[in-house]
């Protein structure tokens, strides 16, 4: 059985990382991003690898209650004081 991963964040390190780990034979079950040029869309297709059936949400607590992932990948910022919201 897979471990299953929600990403926060989906700009260009939030797709490194989910490339890495679903290589590596993680779940993506969520992605959360609020650039409305995102939203809505496959994240599959913004990767470049496909349709995967995982829609791009801005709605945080909606997702990680409907996915019930085993980890949540936070990639939306570098700085604590900026992103702590956001935890």
């Amino acid at each position: 059985m897979s471990r299953s991963f929600v990403m926060y964040g989906f700009g260009e390190i939030g797709r490194l990382i989910t490339r890495t780990a679903i290589g590596r034979g993680f779940e993506c079950v969520g992605v959360i991003d609020i650039n409305p040029s995102l939203t809505g869309r496959d994240a599959g297709e913004v990767l470049g690898t496909g349709e995967m059936g995982v829609e791009i949400t801005g709605d945080a607590e909606a997702v990680i209650k409907e996915t019930s992932p085993d980890v949540v990948i936070h990639a939306t910022g570098s700085y604590l004081d900026r992103i702590y919201p956001q935890l």
